[in-house]
């Protein structure tokens, strides 16, 4: 088995975490924010999609690995920008052993509202060597949000 020594994105962003903070965090809900200045709205969907993966990791305690699976509907209105200090807010709505159904919505006073349906699902890890590696990752990034702090 290949260690990985570190994963590189090209989304053209200085950091990939779409959320600044997480506000509160329960057994079915979630709520973050996120300022956004001049991104394009897909910024938002990402933020969704990134709070409802980070909410079914720490119900699971960090232990599988969780991905956006699916949208099932993402409406949206408002400016074609997203701009302002947004809220997000999530609530389970269904769960299996391996998937996660939300409700997930964004809010921009005077500006975006978005709202869907997403579903996530969850794997084991490829290997002990990945789990432990992401497993970490993913709960530090988690503790940062909730206490609202900068992550490295």
């Amino acid at each position: 088995m290949t260690k990985i020594d570190a994963l590189t994105f090209r989304t053209g962003l200085e950091a990939f975490l779409m959320l600044d903070a997480i506000t509160e965090s329960g057994i079915d809900h979630i709520a973050a924010r996120k300022t956004f200045t001049g991104a394009p709205l897909y910024f938002g969907i990402e933020g969704l999609a990134q709070l409802g993966a980070y909410h079914v990791r720490s119900r699971i305690g960090f232990a599988r690995h969780a991905f956006l699976m699916k949208i099932n509907d993402c409406r949206m209105t408002g400016r074609a920008i997203l701009d302002g200090s947004a809220l997000l807010h999530g609530a389970r709505t269904g769960s299996s052993d391996a998937a996660y159904a939300y409700r997930l919505r964004l809010d921009i006073p005077g500006g975006v509202q978005m709202a869907g349906e997403f579903l996530f699902a969850v794997k084991p890890y490829a290997s002990p060597a990945q789990e432990e590696q992401m497993r970490s990752y993913y709960q530090e990034t988690y503790q940062c949000l909730v206490n609202a702090t900068e992550t490295g």
